[in-house]
């Protein structure tokens, strides 16, 4: 399990008073996929399924719009092997 808690040394934090409104930034598991080869892969679309986005909650605004609220994200990390062909450089592996 991945926990995230709001907690601080210096001040006592409302549980039924904290705005817990988060921006998920970047958020990723594994060795991520250089430039060059997602783009070697995207020329394989149709071919094989590819995620709409490598890391879906990269960006995503959660903003809580009344008190003692907060979300929940429940995520599976899942691990991808793409074979493209002969050779080590034809196989790549990605978690998404």
């Amino acid at each position: 399990n991945f926990h995230i808690e709001a907690k601080s040394k210096n001040h006592n934090l409302n549980a039924a008073a904290t705005n817990l409104s988060h921006v998920v930034n970047h958020l990723s598991f594994g060795t991520e996929l250089t430039d060059a080869q997602k783009k070697r892969l995207n020329s394989h679309k149709g071919k094989i399924d590819l995620p709409e986005k490598w890391a879906p909650l990269d960006g995503d605004s959660y903003v809580v719009d009344t008190q003692h609220r907060s979300f929940h994200h429940y995520i599976k990390v899942v691990s991808t092997h793409y074979n493209l062909g002969r050779g080590w450089r034809n196989k790549m592996m990605a978690y998404q």
